[in-house]
């Protein structure tokens, strides 16, 4: 769980959840997989406003 939160704080981002976090060490890769948090899904990704979608 300290991982997920740090990885939103080095990134600088509020609005998702991390679902997933894997670490390719051939390449020296990360891959996040994320979502967005509930109460931002129906907002547009521009200005912020709720809208349909």
């Amino acid at each position: 769980m300290a991982l997920k939160k740090l990885l939103k704080s080095i990134l600088n981002v509020n609005c998702i959840k991390i679902k997933n976090v894997e670490f390719d060490r051939i390449s020296s890769s990360v891959f996040i997989q994320v979502d967005v948090t509930k109460g931002q899904k129906s907002r547009c990704p521009v200005c912020g406003k709720k809208c349909s979608g």
